[in-house]
């Protein structure tokens, strides 16, 4: 496990299996207690460096494609969020610098 936010951050498992999963790449592998348990592949070094992280060079906090589709989520929330008569919940409007 090659992801640094992750739990298992460091551990070696054995593969069992590789595949595409709905447009993801997982790792299969046995975890501690012999259950089957997947992870992305982009999680570990399976399928070695990650070509945009080598090219960056860590001067790019995310790929194009990363923000983008942050952008599209931020933008659900919104209208999520919108939706309805939220002036109800209002008790009090107050002046700037009160």
């Amino acid at each position: 496990m090659t992801h640094c936010f992750h739990p298992l951050f460091g551990r070696e498992f054995e593969l069992v299996n590789y595949r595409n999963n709905w447009g993801v790449y997982r790792v299969y592998y046995y975890d501690e207690t012999g259950l089957l348990a997947s992870l992305e592949a982009s999680w570990t070094d399976w399928e070695g460096a990650d070509r945009f992280v080598e090219l960056a060079g860590g001067q790019a906090i995310a790929r194009v494609e990363d923000l983008l589709r942050l952008v599209g989520l931020l933008g659900e929330i919104r209208i999520k969020k919108c939706k309805g008569n939220n002036a109800v919940n209002v008790k009090e409007i107050m002046s700037i610098g009160e």
